[in-house]
């Protein structure tokens, strides 16, 4: 059944994993299959040490998580990743495209984080998936699971005539930008004309400019690539005013953030740099200077 069903190699490997962690320690077994497994199974009790993999499929493909899919220029987050994890807690969070909580995964270990101010009592909300998907395939997504969306993302593309169109344009980009990602100039001189199409298809739109903040992004890293700081500061601060929300994980403003301190290095403003440094360090979500370094090394 489960090499019938399972998508991916990797969700299969999550439901062996996941038995695998039931025949070590048969006691949990109560709170994984008390997990959501589709309406149309029967709330059984499973006795004791009995593995249920039909069950545990199930459950797999309602609750597991893949790893972040940021959009950034980060060469090793250009392809989407196939892999696949169950964590019993975090499967209990209900969805927004702009969740008030951000999951950052390390291998196998999920660490959730508060994006927005959450009061006592509110409830924590992540994102099933990336809230950068285009918003005809996020409804998609959300509908196979059996419920719709209404966040003020969802609602505000629902009502953008404008969206569809938007959303292809970008694709095209994004496509032409990972095949050509070694060669700048030609990236920002494709994606000139096209930020200005993206530009007017926000002239009746005041909020959630996701695409439009994305394609700043893109070339203002292609513009620090050829040595033109200056630019890329101009794209990237305005960035910062399109994603002043909880998306602003998404687009990892983080790594932005450093690549704006390398453009201020370049011209000698070592206050800037260290100013930069220092907010990207606050949106990292690490947990301290030398874990930031660690996981940021590269690029610092």
């Amino acid at each position: 059944m489960i090499r019938k069903k399972a998508d991916t190699a990797a969700s299969m490997l999550q439901v062996i994993h996941a038995m695998e962690q039931l025949q070590k320690n048969p006691k949990r077994a109560k709170e994984l299959y008390d997990l959501y497994s589709g309406d149309s199974v029967k709330d059984e009790e499973i006795p004791f040490g009995i593995i249920d993999a039909a069950r545990m499929y199930r459950i797999g493909a309602f609750n597991r998580f893949a790893s972040d899919d940021h959009m950034t220029l980060n060469e090793d987050q250009l392809e989407k990743t196939d892999d696949a994890h169950l964590f019993i807690l975090p499967s209990y969070f209900n969805h927004s495209c702009i969740a008030n909580a951000y999951r950052t995964c390390y291998g196998d270990v999920m660490v959730v984080h508060a994006a927005a101010d959450i009061k006592k009592g509110e409830e924590i909300y992540l994102s099933y998936i990336c809230p950068l998907t285009e918003y005809s395939k996020r409804k998609e997504t959300l509908n196979s699971w059996k419920f719709e969306c209404h966040c003020q993302l969802c609602e505000t593309d629902s009502k953008d005539k404008l969206c569809f169109k938007r959303d292809r344009i970008f694709a095209e980009f994004f496509k032409y930008l990972k095949a050509n990602k070694s060669s700048p100039k030609k990236v920002i001189a494709k994606g000139e004309p096209i930020l200005k199409k993206i530009r007017e298809t926000y002239s009746d739109r005041n909020e959630y400019k996701i695409r439009l903040a994305e394609m700043l992004i893109f070339l203002s890293q292609m513009y620090a690539d050829i040595d033109n700081p200056l630019k890329s500061i101009q794209y990237f601060e305005e960035v910062l005013t399109l994603v002043d929300n909880p998306l602003k994980y998404s687009v990892n403003i983080a790594f932005g953030y450093i690549t704006i301190a390398q453009c201020y290095s370049r011209i000698g403003n070592n206050q800037k740099y260290n100013e930069m440094i220092q907010k990207a360090y606050e949106f990292s979500f690490c947990n301290n200077k030398d874990h930031f370094k660690m996981r940021f090394s590269r690029f610092l």
